[in-house]
């Protein structure tokens, strides 16, 4: 059976963070889903942890990706096999009914760009997760005019798109001047393209903010 939902994992080096990332993808209560892992040839424990995992909807590849993190998420997209594409990182944590929420809203919504609201985690509250306010806010037409007005409030992990969207705009940028926003450039140029976003206005993730996450450029 096809998978309703592809999801695009890039990861170097983290997996002090991967197996949490991972569990919470395979313990959703919707099943039906690829995992495309995209490691950028880590020199830890990655790749025992992922092998250990015994679960055919994942996919493992090997990709160099020059220190340009856009390059991995173009690579698991281009792999990716069903109409809607999800996106999490390492560090990141799904909640139980992440994607049975966002198939829902899927169902009932003509529209073809979703996001969620998330919590944010750090070391010294780990167990305190908080609501991230500004990526907690809906979006409004013209999308250019709020995105201007507003900058980023998408956060990445929240986030799941039609995949051929992606072809329409050649794929996320590349570009190493966007480096750490080449998200928001995305969300830019697809929202040139007259389609409909939708924010679900829960909170069904949760983000780490600390040193090692993509501030730090030896994430890459």
């Amino acid at each position: 059976m096809k998978p309703f939902f592809s999801i695009i994992l890039p990861t170097y080096n983290q997996s002090t963070f991967l197996k949490k990332c991972i569990n919470s993808i395979t313990s959703q209560s919707f099943k039906n889903w690829e995992l495309i892992i995209i490691d950028n040839f880590s020199n830890d424990e990655t790749e025992n942890i992922i092998t250990q995992i015994n679960d055919e909807r994942i996919k493992l590849f090997k990709f160099k990706n020059n220190k340009i993190i856009a390059k991995s998420r173009n690579f698991g997209i281009k792999k990716a096999i069903s109409d809607w594409i999800s996106f999490i990182d390492t560090d990141d944590i799904w909640y139980k009914k992440k994607l049975e929420i966002t198939k829902n809203y899927i169902e009932k919504k003509n529209a073809d760009f979703f996001f969620h609201d998330l919590d944010f985690i750090n070391k010294k509250f780990f167990f305190n997760n908080k609501k991230i306010l500004d990526k907690s806010k809906s979006i409004h037409k013209p999308y250019m005019k709020h995105f201007a007005y507003n900058g980023n409030g998408i956060g990445q992990s929240s986030v799941t798109v039609k995949k051929d969207l992606f072809t329409k705009i050649n794929f996320i940028s590349e570009d190493k001047d966007k480096f750490s926003w080449e998200d928001f450039d995305t969300w830019l140029r697809l929202s040139m393209l007259n389609i409909e976003i939708v924010r679900i206005p829960q909170t069904l993730a949760s983000i780490w903010v600390g040193r090692e996450n993509i501030s730090n450029i030896e994430r890459d």
